[in-house]
């Protein structure tokens, strides 16, 4: 069990939300790692009201990240819609227009690049269900970065096709349901405080 993780990075496509909204209402108030989400939703589909009330509802920080906004522990961040989501050498967030990957902005892939290069093997990335091939290259990007790379099991996704494309690298070093996966984040946590 690793105790160096800084970063888990989360992406998801079509049938992910209530799998995102489980995964965090099951994780403990003083969860610390930082999550930070890729989750495709189609432009100018702002849900800040929705994470607002996520938020109420399990008392921990969830937000739409913004411009140059510094990471923070203890808090969840989700991609707002029609950007690519980076993050920077000096922890702080980017947001770009650029052009689309995989059809998609925001990309999977993107966020999953720039956080390899930052956090080297101190970052975790978990593929949810989706309909295309979405971080399938960023998840080899985590792995040849030392990270620890994590696949949804495909025959408990709604749209499996994203995981598949994520296994099909032979780059998952794990390959969960979303019950074995919400332990499995909660042991890094654990095991970063020093608690296990």
């Amino acid at each position: 069990m690793r105790d160096n993780i800084e970063v888990i990075l989360i992406g998801g496509s079509a049938g992910s939300g209530r799998l995102l909204e489980i995964i965090i209402k099951s994780l403990p108030k003083d969860f610390k790692i930082p999550l930070v989400i890729v989750r495709h939703i189609s432009e100018g589909n702002s849900l800040k009201e929705y994470y607002n009330l996520l938020s109420e509802q399990t008392g921990k920080r969830i937000r739409e990240v913004e411009d140059k906004e510094l990471m923070s522990t203890s808090t969840t961040y989700f991609s707002p819609p029609g950007y690519h989501m980076l993050i920077e050498e000096d922890r702080h967030f980017a947001l770009d227009i650029s052009a689309k990957s995989n059809y998609s902005r925001p990309s999977i892939d993107v966020l999953f690049r720039s956080a390899a290069k930052v956090f080297k093997s101190s970052v975790v990335s978990i593929i949810l269900s989706g309909a295309n091939d979405d971080g399938a290259m960023g998840t080899v990007a985590v792995k040849n970065a030392g990270g620890l790379t994590i696949a949804q099991n495909p025959s408990n996704a709604p749209f499996p096709k994203m995981v598949d494309s994520a296994i099909k690298t032979g780059k998952i070093d794990l390959i969960l349901t979303i019950d074995e996966i919400i332990y499995h984040i909660i042991e890094l946590d654990s095991k970063s405080r020093g608690i296990l």
